[in-house]
């Protein structure tokens, strides 16, 4: 075996380190090149996803819909993608159509699970509604309106207690303190309580005199009071109540 000499060892040593720096570069680039058209086909890929997200943003359903559906047909189970369709459908009042899509979509975020409980609520679905209301709760704290919706699909389910803990809950919200009041009176109105829908009435009318922050209109209010008038027999201001409606 022949014995490399300083002066060639030097050399070799030299030129190994030159072939590895080119192999550097040329790896560098190839990654470079490799990554630019990755991105470049990620872009394309996802040309219709995105085209979808502003399509619901600006709520145009029926561009959403039709965008959204001939995507599902090539990825049937892009979780994104079923969520937004199922969007689009409740935006156009299909919330049947719209139900089945979320039911496939899996984990929904915070607006889908506002959607879908309007569109259950629309198909007279409440046990189900006051689920999606319920895990909304849980996830996005004690909004108003969730509370309110709630409550009233409780009282209306026949879980009374349960409906006016809710509504009292919404009534610690300073801007829904009078609808509260408000709301609490049309339940005992409903059960006949008319000493008590008087009491919270006029409470809600001493914390809002517009009445412009009730939760209801005018009219209804007025009904309200001027039938529990008249169950204890205060037909006169009843009357007067009741002309306002």
């Amino acid at each position: 075996m022949a014995v490399l000499t300083t002066r060639e060892l030097q050399v070799t040593a030299c030129g190994t380190r030159l072939v590895l720096r080119r192999l550097v570069v040329w790896s560098g680039v190839v990654l470079v090149s490799t990554a630019a058209a990755l991105g470049a086909w990620l872009w394309h890929a996802n040309k219709p996803v995105r085209q979808l997200r502003e399509a619901v943003a600006g709520q145009r359903w029926s561009e959403g819909l039709h965008t959204a559906l001939t995507y599902l047909a090539a990825n049937p189970n892009d979780a994104e993608v079923l969520r937004l369709a199922a969007r689009c459908l409740s935006g156009k009042g299909h919330h049947s159509q719209a139900e089945s899509f979320f039911a496939r979509a899996g984990e929904l975020n915070l607006e889908d699970l506002r959607t879908r409980a309007e569109g259950l609520i629309s198909l007279g679905r409440a046990t189900e509604a006051v689920e999606v209301l319920t895990e909304l709760r849980q996830r996005g704290g004690e909004e108003p309106a969730v509370l309110q919706r709630l409550a009233i699909l409780e009282f209306q389910r026949g879980y009374h207690d349960a409906a006016f803990q809710l509504v009292k809950k919404l009534g610690e919200h300073p801007d829904h303190t009078a609808a509260s009041w408000c709301i609490q009176a049309t339940f005992h109105v409903s059960l006949r309580h008319a000493p008590q829908a008087i009491e919270c009435l006029e409470e809600a009318f001493r914390l809002n005199p517009a009445g412009d922050k009730l939760g209801l209109d005018a009219a209804s209010v007025s009904q309200f009071m001027g039938a529990a008038l008249l169950d204890v027999g205060q037909s006169s201001r009843a009357r007067d109540w009741l002309r306002r409606s």
